[in-house]
């Protein structure tokens, strides 16, 4: 058999140049989407973004933490935000106290306000420890409510959506981090 590689060649360049188009492509689309913040209900949270104007990424992370940790404690028990009031900002500026859930909302939004395509994710988060290899070579574990979680994820270029954790763990200590961070 033989081989054509020039072909191969120009048809690799082909798809590497439609990858990198596709790549652009939803690169525009995540800035768009996911910047986008209703402004008018966050006035709190806008007009703290406005007065502390940052452009680095590092910079950013480094005040929504502060922002986080400065405002709010970690409480499992935090109780209902009043009707009609927008729940991120009674979290942040009134109550001052939640969990996951209120940390993570936050952060995505003010990851937004500055220009950061962010996403709020949820799901279980479940220790490797937990985890036993059963008899039919599959692991296991058993997942229940105690492991629900929120977090925020970031869209970076080079590595697409990155989680970001934003929550206080136990001890009170901050464990944010993505690469290069």
């Amino acid at each position: 058999m033989h081989v054509n590689w020039e072909n191969v060649r120009q048809d690799f360049s082909l798809q590497a140049g439609w990858y990198h188009q596709l790549q652009e492509a939803y690169m525009q689309q995540a800035q768009a989407a996911y910047t986008q913040v209703p402004e008018e209900i966050l006035p709190r949270l806008t007009a703290l973004v406005e007065e502390t104007p940052l452009d680095k990424l590092d910079d950013i992370t480094a005040f929504i933490l502060y922002t986080l940790h400065s405002n709010a404690v970690y409480t499992l028990t935090p109780g209902w935000a009043p009707l009609n009031e927008d729940v991120v900002e009674y979290f942040l500026f009134e109550r001052k106290s939640g969990y996951c859930v209120h940390f993570a909302a936050a952060a995505t939004l003010m990851y937004r306000l500055y220009g950061i395509p962010a996403r709020y994710a949820a799901g279980y988060m479940v220790d490797p420890g937990e985890f036993s290899l059963r008899q039919d070579g599959n692991y296991y574990a058993t997942v229940t409510d105690k492991s629900a979680h929120a977090w925020v994820e970031i869209f970076l270029p080079e590595y697409g959506w990155t989680p970001v954790e934003v929550t206080p763990a136990a001890d009170g200590s901050i464990a944010a981090s993505y690469p290069g961070f």
